[in-house]
């Protein structure tokens, strides 16, 4: 029996050699194997338990200790909370949950979660780095894959075992940071974890040139158009609205997170029911993005878009699109998640993933056209900047490859612009 001075009570298991600690913290009992057979050990780290476990009830944090990993699960369900009410698109909380669920866990899942800091995320950092070329992942071939509660192996491509760029590392980090501050919100830790975040590289976004949009479009408009009657009427429907899509985002430069929550209430000055392609002169569109709120005037060739997207939900639903759907929607008319697995092999079957420096092309590689094709144009930037949602700080450091475009003339000395008979007054 321990002293009535100690704030805790010794004792063992009847199949155990090792010493149990038991106490009462609030209204909680709580009982933790110390792992050791010795008693004067055993004191000293009951001591240090009930120590750690006042100070946390004190500082308002739950009295428990869980490691990373039995948190890890309550995390996604927060991830998949935020999905449910749109706040998160799903393929950003399957981002997440991969830098928390797999490069986290396998640094430091079974650690407890009082084990996070600065410095542990730093060194974190540091291990990501190499995780694929000298890390845990260089004899990593295969890995585990959960898509909508079906399981399988999936082998790993070597091309992706490489160290992470600066914008995956800010991906990641953008996963971590909503991790530490939900672990804030419900008290597992006192304050959140503040670390700094990778700066991504200014490269020039890469766009489709003139000829490379041509070959994208041209495979596009033959694929519709190979849709027969004998073709799934889902996937055909599928394959009909991400063409629109595309014309719709070269057209209108939004950024795709932006483009995939618009509904048809969205659309001012454009009825369903009774519309022509003059109507763009007086289109606009209601878009919400990174926390704010903005008008886009998109180009006028975003009437042909919209008119497909109608014929194609018409045809499929037999009914005009409500005010409430989604202007891109499932056969579910819910927002449609498929985009960028076909734009993936889109690009693949035109040549077209990487612009010509080696950068991968994305959805938002028609934002980036658009902003080039109007900076060519002589659009303002500042009022581009403005439709887009961006600074002219920010387009001038992630198209000065475009830019130029505009002052072509400007750079031919007068003797070349005689020989082409150019009017050099113009420029």
């Amino acid at each position: 029996m321990e002293n009535d001075q100690i704030p805790f009570k010794l004792f063992k298991q009847p199949k155990s050699k090792n010493y149990f600690i038991r106490f009462t913290v609030g209204e909680k009992e709580i009982r933790k194997s110390l792992g050791t057979d010795d008693h004067d050990e055993a004191m000293s780290k009951g001591y240090d338990v009930y120590a750690s476990s006042k100070v946390r009830i004190e500082l308002g944090l739950t009295h428990k200790n869980p490691t990373i990993d039995d948190l890890i699960p309550k995390f996604y369900e927060y991830l998949d909370s935020k999905v449910t009410r749109k706040n998160l698109t799903a393929l950003r909380a399957v981002q997440h949950k991969r830098a928390v669920g797999f490069y986290l866990s396998m640094f430091c899942g079974k650690k407890p979660v009082s084990y996070l800091s600065k410095v542990t995320l730093e060194e974190f950092f540091d291990w990501r780095m190499t995780f694929w070329i000298d890390g845990p992942g260089k004899h990593i071939t295969t890995e585990t894959v959960n898509r909508e509660g079906r399981v399988f192996e999936r082998k790993i491509n070597k091309k992706t075992k490489v160290i992470p760029s600066a914008s995956t590392q800010q991906m990641e980090q953008s996963g971590l940071r909503i991790f530490m501050d939900w672990l804030a919100d419900y008290k597992y830790i006192k304050n959140r974890i503040n670390f700094k975040t990778a700066r991504t590289e200014h490269n020039a976004r890469p766009a489709f040139n003139q000829e490379e949009y041509k070959r994208f479009d041209g495979y596009m408009v033959d694929k519709v158009l190979s849709l027969k009657e004998g073709t799934e009427h889902r996937t055909k429907f599928k394959w009909r609205i991400f063409s629109a899509f595309c014309d719709f985002m070269i057209a209108s430069g939004l950024r795709p997170t932006e483009a995939r929550i618009l509904k048809w209430k969205n659309l001012i000055g454009f009825d369903v029911r009774n519309y022509n392609t003059n109507d763009f002169m007086k289109l606009s569109i209601q878009v919400t993005g990174k926390g704010k709120f903005r008008i886009a005037i998109p180009l006028p060739e975003v009437m042909f878009a919209l008119d497909a997207l109608v014929y194609a939900h018409i045809e499929y639903f037999n009914s005009y699109p409500d005010k409430e759907d989604y202007i891109f929607c499932n056969t579910r008319k819910t927002i449609s998640e498929d985009f960028d697995k076909y734009m993936n092999y889109v690009l693949a079957e035109t040549g077209l993933i990487t612009d010509y420096r080696g950068n991968k092309r994305t959805t938002y590689s028609f934002r980036h056209t658009y902003i080039t094709n109007q900076l060519i144009n002589g659009i303002d930037i500042y009022f581009l900047a403005r439709n887009a949602g961006t600074s002219v700080d920010m387009i001038r450091k992630h198209y000065d490859h475009s830019t130029i475009e505009q002052h072509r003339m400007s750079l031919l000395p007068d003797i070349y612009k005689k020989i082409l008979n150019l009017n050099s007054g113009d420029h």
